[in-house]
């Protein structure tokens, strides 16, 4: 059945009409004097309405209403701005200002109400308290010198982190002091884990915020196990999971499905029936990731590298449950929880070891370890155990290796003490950008049976209890250059 528009019950064309947009009523108003008519006596309410005026002179009539889901302005200056503004209906979505400056605003309601995205360009005179009010957890404002503070910026970052949705940004410039530590951003029960090189020079640094906050519109989570290529991804809510299945990233729909059960319990009984027909799960690696859930009481896995991360508080459970006598690299980490004690398979770990949680490892099972690629956290560990392992450090370590021990030390500890006499290193300058406390370059006195005898950094930093102590082979930025061409004359 075909309907024409002339027949249509005029409620169903107003209704229709409110998802024309501008141009497309009024190409229906030229049809008729009817569709005219009828153009006229339905509101139009757009969803964005932008503003630029180059002259800066336009300002709003006085029986203006703008009634709008979202608002831009273009360089209409400041004395217009708040004009335009008030004649607006403080029910925004998303509010968008580019202007030379910005003040004088953040008091109106038009702002503080806007619920889900607020963006101001350069030069922004607002403050901590004004910042705070914004109800928009999406965020763009570039501060004026002095205007925002660290800790204006840690709770607009916190509120964007509880309260965003999918797709929103959240970006933020603002003054610091020479104290600054961009690790001060991070609240202290956020599960944070570095994702890229660091570049101190440039002050950009890279990281992951994978839990730790509760985000109220966060309402399903996922599951998934990798096994070489293949992917069977467990994803639901409550009670209802879906499970698909895929090779490379590709999900082939024919194999999905649909359960009714918590999807938990579904990974649990796979993993129950994987090790009842293949017995021990054995692979090149492992990677448990965010898996908050007991291993079930018969799996056995076995494997030379083994990440363990953010698993709750079962990381020593899944140990437990793995044969492996010895491993490769093995990466435990865990944000807060209990201390993971020291066995003889983490000490002959043979590449890399990285327990980014506290254990009770001691000076001599420091100087024990297989490996010279380290980060371990330990109460256990004094100044003479460092010094004792970094000669262990330069004389094993690859290239890539790092040393990293996190331990408990007085902030007017004399760490030159911390390297050995046989050492020859200088001190070098700190940047003023730095949160080290201490920094040299040893040069000489170790030698490598890899023959890798590059000077290696040596620094110290401090995080609000402990010295984090850090060795490594400092990587040289390469800076391009473009040669004139030279004109003979």
């Amino acid at each position: 059945m075909v309907l024409s528009w002339s027949t249509i019950p005029v409620p169903v064309k107003q209704f229709v009409l409110e998802y024309l947009d501008y141009d497309s009523r009024c190409n229906l108003k030229l049809t008729s004097k009817d569709n005219k008519d009828l153009v006229e006596s339905t509101k139009y309410v757009a969803k964005l309405v932008s503003i630029g005026e180059q002259k800066l002179s336009m300002k709003p009539s006085e029986d203006w209403i703008i009634k709008c889901e979202s608002l831009e302005t273009r360089m209409i200056g400041s004395k217009n701005l708040r004009l335009w503004l008030q004649k607006t209906i403080p029910k925004l979505k998303k509010l968008d200002i580019t202007d030379w400056e910005i003040s004088g605003i953040f008091d109106m309601p038009q702002v503080i109400n806007t619920s889900e995205a607020v963006r101001f360009s350069r030069d922004v005179e607002i403050t901590d308290e004004q910042l705070e009010k914004i109800k928009a957890p999406s965020l763009i404002v570039f501060s004026a010198d002095g205007t925002i503070t660290e800790g204006g910026a840690r709770e607009a970052f916190k509120k964007y982190l509880e309260n965003s949705q999918y797709g929103d940004r959240f970006e933020m410039k603002f003054s610091i002091p020479p104290s600054f530590n961009h690790l001060d951003l991070f609240n202290k029960n956020w599960v944070v884990k570095k994702t890229g090189p660091n570049d101190d020079t440039e002050g950009e640094y890279h990281y992951t915020i994978t839990s730790g906050f509760n985000n109220k519109n966060c309402v399903t989570t996922l599951i998934r196990i990798d096994i070489d290529t293949f992917t069977i991804w467990f994803i639901g809510k409550e009670n209802v999971s879906r499970i698909d299945r895929g090779w490379n990233e590709e999900v082939l729909e024919e194999y999905s499905e649909v359960k009714q059960e918590n999807r938990y319990d579904l990974i649990s009984n796979f993993l129950e029936k994987y090790q009842r027909k293949f017995g021990v799960i054995e692979a090149k690696s492992i990677l448990l990731v965010m898996f908050e859930q007991q291993p079930p009481t018969n799996l056995k896995i076995k494997c030379d590298n083994l990440t363990i991360y953010e698993c709750g508080d079962h990381h020593q459970s899944w140990l437990n449950q793995c044969a492996s006598r010895k491993f490769k690299k093995l990466d435990i980490c865990r944000s807060n929880g209990t201390l993971l004690p020291i066995d003889d398979r983490i000490l002959r770990t043979s590449e890399s070891l990285k327990l980014s949680l506290n254990c009770d490892m001691t000076d001599e099972q420091l100087i024990m370890l297989k490996c010279a690629d380290i980060q371990i956290k330990s109460d256990l560990i004094t100044a003479n155990g460092i010094k004792r392992y970094l000669e262990i450090f330069l004389n094993l370590g690859q290239k890539q290796d790092v040393m990293e021990l996190t331990i408990p030390l007085p902030k007017d500890f004399p760490f030159m003490k911390l390297i050995p006499d046989s050492l020859q290193f200088h001190k070098t300058k700190i940047p003023s950008w730095s949160s080290s406390v201490f920094r040299a370059m040893i040069t000489r006195g170790f030698k490598n049976v890899h023959g890798i005898n590059d000077p290696r950094c040596f620094r110290v930093r401090f995080t609000p209890e402990k010295a984090e102590i850090e060795c490594r082979i400092e990587e040289k930025t390469v800076v391009p250059c473009d040669l004139d061409p030279i004109v003979l004359n």
